[in-house]
């Protein structure tokens, strides 16, 4: 009777022993289940959801956990959204080449450059164009006309430097060694002055330009702390200046 009773009790404790297990498995597996997704959050998936199941208070836990990520999610998204935004900006302000850099962190952006070439375009007429309109109508043909010149440069390999008043500077062979960044610059001077004179057909302003262009080596980079600018340094700077006048 004894030894039966003992047989008993073991029987019943090794079955008492596994049912425990396995209801600590099955009342663990949903937060198991929410630190495998918060893992997966955490190492960089997007497509992740917090599981919603269990007990009553693990699915509390979830809802407010998964409200959590969303809310982490929107937030990145407003970041990069801002960070798109700051890049698109800047590559408007100088060469997608220095704007990379700029992305990237870098704020002490100079080089030298052995041999290039700038184009410098003085148009006349531009006041008169401006006055033309109401400021909005304005702002937009000033936007169209830098676009047109925009595109004209980058047909012939050049990058706008800067636009500074009433001149229009753009440079070959900043970024890439180019035998014939003279020649080119050429070229562009020349499309460019009959891009001038057709923006002013169309917005019925005359519109003419000068060009000058010079070679030699130039020194690029960012001044300023606050307000980055880029610009270009060099005797061919101030000859190409100095030939459109």
């Amino acid at each position: 009777y004894v030894r039966s009773t003992l047989v008993i009790t073991v029987v019943f404790i090794v079955a008492l022993t596994f049912i425990a297990v396995a209801w600590a498995s099955g009342f663990m597996a949903p937060v198991r289940a929410m630190s495998a997704a918060l893992r997966d959050i955490r190492m960089g998936s997007d497509t992740t959801d917090v599981p919603i199941d269990g007990a009553a208070e693990f699915r509390r836990l979830a809802v407010h956990l998964g409200a959590m990520v969303e809310s982490l999610r929107e937030r990145q998204e407003e970041v990069l959204e801002a960070h798109r935004s700051k890049a698109a900006i800047v590559r408007t302000l100088m060469p997608d080449s220095a704007a990379e850099r700029v992305a990237m962190g870098e704020r002490h952006l100079v080089d030298t450059v052995p041999q290039a070439s700038i184009a410098v375009l003085l148009i006349d007429g531009l006041d008169d164009l401006m006055a033309a309109s109401v400021p909005e109508a304005a702002r937009s043909r000033l936007h169209e006309l830098v676009d047109r010149l925009d595109a004209v440069a980058a047909s012939h390999g050049l990058e706008r430097v800067k636009i500074q008043g009433d001149s229009y500077f753009a440079a070959c062979g900043l970024t890439e060694l180019l035998i014939d960044h003279a020649p080119r610059a050429a070229a562009f001077a020349s499309a460019a002055l009959e891009a001038v004179r057709s923006m002013g057909d169309d917005t019925g302003t005359p519109l003419t330009a000068r060009a000058g262009v010079a070679s030699g080596s130039l020194a690029t980079g960012l001044v300023g702390s606050t307000g980055l600018v880029f610009d270009t340094w060099g005797d061919p700077v101030d000859e190409a200046f100095e030939l459109a006048h």
